[in-house]
């Protein structure tokens, strides 16, 4: 746990488990209160490295219209490599 600089978790129960993410955190006191009251459900606390400060966030549904969406944005890996050598090339474009 030492070695991971930032940390996503959602509602806990277990003591142990919450001490164990809180390990080497500074100010864990007020964050096991937010994690506290987390929605059981489509939340969780971010902490750590890649953000400036903790923070709460609400996670999209995983519905047909989440997997829609992900099935259109897939693109074939024929065309990625092509997006990626016309970017190396110079070439404008959206990735």
């Amino acid at each position: 746990m030492s070695q991971i600089g930032t940390r996503v978790t959602c509602l806990l129960d277990d003591e142990a488990d919450i001490r164990a993410v809180f390990s080497g955190v500074a100010g864990a006191a007020p964050l096991r209160e937010v994690l506290a009251r987390l929605d059981t459900r489509q939340q969780a606390l971010i902490m750590g490295h890649a953000v400036p400060m903790p923070v709460v966030v609400r996670t999209r549904s995983y519905d047909v219209a989440f997997y829609e969406s992900v099935a259109r944005r897939a693109a074939a890996p024929e065309d990625t490599l092509a997006r990626g050598r016309a970017l190396l090339r110079g070439e404008e474009g959206e990735l």
